[in-house]
């Protein structure tokens, strides 16, 4: 399954985003603080990055942990957590 990520944005939760497969969109959420600490998991310190930015760094497994709650059955909106990244 090969999804692409459109629409990020910066809300005030964290990072808005879809996943679009095929012709549906799946619409995800990551927060702040599980942007920052997966990036802490990494040794990177977010304290002046834009979630965006952090965002970006970490597409590529982001994409894959949405694409898996896709794959489990999420049909709308979804928070991923530190847990479905601990995963990908």
């Amino acid at each position: 399954m090969s999804g692409s990520v459109t629409d990020a944005n910066r809300t005030p939760a964290g990072v808005s985003f879809r996943i679009r497969l095929r012709t549906r969109s799946h619409e995800f959420l990551i927060s702040r603080e599980t942007l920052d600490g997966f990036a802490a998991r990494h040794g990177i310190d977010t304290s002046d990055a834009d979630d965006l930015e952090v965002f970006h760094a970490f597409e590529a497994t982001i994409a894959r942990a949405a694409q898996e709650q896709i794959r489990r059955g999420s049909e709308s909106c979804c928070v991923l957590s530190m847990a479905a990244l601990r995963s990908n």
